[in-house]
């Protein structure tokens, strides 16, 4: 084989011109599944990020209460906060935040 045959035949595969590119998510579940329905996939990432604190520490944070009770799920954020507030995540964080009173962060 001569080199303009085999560049002629290795080209297509080196480019992606002319082939469509596929944007949707695809992943494996637990059981190596794939999933690839929009759905199924959305209540997937749901379900790892609401639970992410139970994945991650091994066990589930306090309950935030009755969120139309506004005092009883102010006092069990405060909780929660207090119960997290020694993890050595945060304190990692605090201990890269300068504190001065120009470098807070605000959002309006």
């Amino acid at each position: 084989m001569n080199n303009k045959k085999f560049w002629d035949t290795l080209k297509p595969f080196m480019t992606n011109k002319g082939f469509s590119t596929f944007s949707n998510i695809a992943i494996n579940d637990e059981n190596e599944v794939l999933i690839t329905d929009q759905n199924k996939l959305a209540e997937t990432f749901n379900n790892h990020y609401i639970n992410i604190v139970e994945n991650s520490t091994g066990k589930k944070p306090s309950i935030l209460g009755d969120p139309s009770n506004q005092e009883n799920d102010k006092k069990t954020v405060l909780e929660i906060i207090d119960e997290y507030q020694n993890h050595p995540s945060i304190l990692k964080i605090k201990s890269k935040i300068n504190t001065s009173a120009e470098s807070i962060f605000h959002i309006k």
